[in-house]
């Protein structure tokens, strides 16, 4: 009898074990956004900090112009804004890694466009920047490309 009771402690606790990771697993929430070099995250992690999402393109040359700009933006202000682009071709993450060191970006570059999650539509031109503020809401789209000045005046940080 102890030899039963013993085994069935046994596959009571392995049992309990299986359901507490599987209930784990279950309420750990999806990321928000992936990232071309690996990482992965939720947009409400950078809650406290400005959002500023850029669209690109390789073939698009004020895009080009711009992205040293966000690069001097996204080091100079990193205690309070976050720069994260995003392909407007969605190439897959193999083929963004060329893309991302022709071009220099030095801030994350999202596979997974954005605008489902903030419910704003597909960007129809380039460059386009959504600028989200602290709180997480929609502060202002700036169409074209962008400089220091420009990405300052939309995050308040002069």
């Amino acid at each position: 009898m102890a030899f039963c009771k013993t085994r069935f402690i046994s596959r009571l606790k392995h049992l309990l074990a299986a359901m507490l990771v599987t209930g784990l697993a279950a309420c750990s929430p999806e990321a928000d956004y992936f990232t071309a070099d690996g990482n992965s995250g939720h947009f409400a992690d950078h809650q406290g900090k400005w959002l500023v999402i850029n669209y690109w393109a390789i073939w698009c040359k004020p895009c080009r112009d711009e992205i040293p700009e966000l690069n001097t933006f996204q080091q100079q202000n990193a205690d309070k804004v976050v720069v994260m682009g995003v392909d407007f071709d969605q190439n897959p993450a193999d083929k963004l890694q060329p893309l991302i060191k022709e071009l220099d970006i030095r801030f994350a570059v999202l596979l997974n466009d954005p605008a489902v999650f903030f419910g704003w539509g597909r960007a129809k031109g380039l460059p386009v920047t959504y600028i989200i503020d602290p709180q997480g809401k929609l502060a202002g789209t700036l169409n074209g490309p962008q400089t220091l000045e420009s990405l300052r005046k939309a995050v308040r940080s002069e």
